[in-house]
């Protein structure tokens, strides 16, 4: 690649070149040698934070994060709407790795790690074994060596490979994300709780991973993601908000106790007396509920069939 004295050829492979330079006319000149993917970036005083821009010479170039007029990919998940050009020209294809298009904290290092997952991706993700054998999926490709091959010791056969029986609990970790946890470790720092380079980046990435997940669910714009620790820990934090409302929970016996532990913990188990409910007089229990009021959790077997009546649950709960 021919540049200029005052530009810096960071990173130049993997089908995308990254420039140190001031000037984004350097997009045409580095199209015209033949690059379609093409990232600029400019060091902005002593701060130590960054100007970056990605363009692509067409809308049609695949496999790049960003490109003209496109929602399509992120740079950890930053990019929403994009705007167009270095200082927003319309004449040059690409987007600030910002969504405000000012600073970032991110080095070129960084983003060089970041965009090359994004560039070999198909080559990373391909996890299906052959044409015939679409559905077929390739433990080799998603799971680390490490975790696959994991053998534990044994009192009568001595060391064997582990199997991991209680997935809902003790699942190994996808390689992917055991990579991710390990690229995000080396710019750890203490979320909503210090000012140094390192807590800035830990914090936006926290925060931005909540509308990663409501745009995974499909939640609505006003919805708000709340982390916890662990599925007991989310149990709590809904029964206690649930205990401020007005209406009844009704939980069945055949719930795990994180799942109606809560409850009880949140509002008081209020008896129904000798009687427990029976879905074939569906109004009278409704009238027993209504009798112990809205601090109650109900506890509920199945019927004889060993079937729930949903829609006698339902029916009694609206009312």
């Amino acid at each position: 690649m021919k540049t200029r004295k005052e530009d810096n050829i960071i990173y130049h492979g993997s089908n995308w070149v990254l420039v140190e330079t001031q000037d984004d006319n350097l997009f045409d000149i580095l199209y015209k040698e033949g690059y379609e993917r093409v990232v600029l970036v400019n060091q902005l005083g002593v701060d130590g934070t960054f100007e970056y821009i990605i363009g692509k010479k067409t809308e049609k170039t695949d496999d790049f994060p960003v490109g003209p007029e496109t929602e399509e990919g992120s740079i950890l998940f930053e990019l929403n709407k994009l705007e167009m050009g270095w200082a927003g020209s319309i004449q040059y294809g690409g987007a600030p790795i910002n969504t405000d298009g000012s600073r970032s904290l991110l080095t070129p290092q960084m983003v060089i790690s970041v965009i090359n997952k994004v560039v070999n991706k198909k080559d990373e993700q391909n996890f299906l074994i052959g044409k015939d054998q679409q559905f077929e999926i390739d433990p080799e490709k998603l799971f680390s060596k490490e975790s696959s091959c994991y053998q534990v010791e044994t009192d009568r056969l001595g060391k064997v490979s582990y199997v991991n029986i209680d997935n809902a609990a003790t699942t190994p970790p996808f390689i992917s994300v055991q990579n991710g946890v390990n690229d995000y470790l080396k710019t750890y720092g203490s979320v909503h709780r210090g000012a140094g380079t390192k807590s800035k980046i830990s914090t936006d990435i926290y925060e931005q991973t909540r509308q990663v997940i409501k745009n995974f669910v499909g939640a609505p714009e006003n919805f708000y993601v709340l982390f916890s620790g662990n599925t007991t820990g989310a149990m709590n934090n809904v029964a206690y908000f649930f205990s401020f409302l007005d209406g009844k929970v009704a939980v069945s016996e055949i719930e795990h106790s994180s799942s109606w532990l809560p409850w009880i913990k949140a509002e008081g188990e209020r008896s129904l007396g000798a009687n427990r409910v029976d879905f074939a007089h569906v109004h009278e229990t409704q009238e027993k509920i209504q009798e112990a009021g809205r601090e109650m959790v109900l506890r509920y077997p199945l019927n004889s069939e060993g079937e729930f009546d949903l829609a006698g649950i339902e029916e009694m709960l609206k009312k």
